[in-house]
């Protein structure tokens, strides 16, 4: 795992990354439902508890020093501006259920996509909140306007994770 880290000084920047990775989770999950008759498929998602313990990290930085601290490891790496690289892992859960119970395996994903809008939403809405007032310079590499529901981009391929 790398210690490398990036130091900003905007809380501004955990919101931008909540929703960079909720854009790029909606991409693994339609891609998901997607590709689930392909022989050989196998389910993907991204390491959201791995996601959630360097966004901790980083608030306790942010509140011991005034600053954050964004730790790379195996699944999520942060680059410069912002830049949020992700790679994926196997849901063990849904290949399960893709293969006794399709049905089930539908309903599971669908469950995850609804999951994954409320939490775009919500950061969204802080950032709205968070940005009222702020030059748009500062905010112009995300639109904030952008619809909740997902896209028809359905592959991560070499995408960009930024909306």
């Amino acid at each position: 795992m790398s210690m490398t880290g990036i130091v900003t000084d905007h809380i501004e920047e955990l919101l931008h990354l909540i929703v960079r990775f909720t854009r790029a989770r909606r991409r693994v999950l339609t891609d998901n439902v997607r590709r689930m008759n392909l022989a050989g498929f196998v389910p993907q998602d991204l390491a959201i508890q791995e996601f959630a313990e360097q966004l901790h990290g980083a608030i306790e930085e942010h509140r011991g020093h005034r600053r954050l601290m964004l730790r790379d490891n195996q699944h999520v790496r942060f680059g410069p501006n912002g830049r949020l690289d992700l790679s994926t892992e196997t849901d063990d859960r849904a290949k399960g259920l893709l293969a006794s119970d399709p049905p089930a395996y539908l309903e599971y994903q669908t469950q995850r996509l609804l999951e994954n809008t409320l939490n775009e939403r919500v950061a969204l809405a802080m950032l709205r909140r968070h940005t009222r007032g702020v030059p748009r310079w500062r905010t112009q590499d995300l639109d904030l306007t952008r619809p909740y529901w997902p896209s028809r981009r359905w592959s991560l391929g070499d995408e960009k994770t930024d909306p």
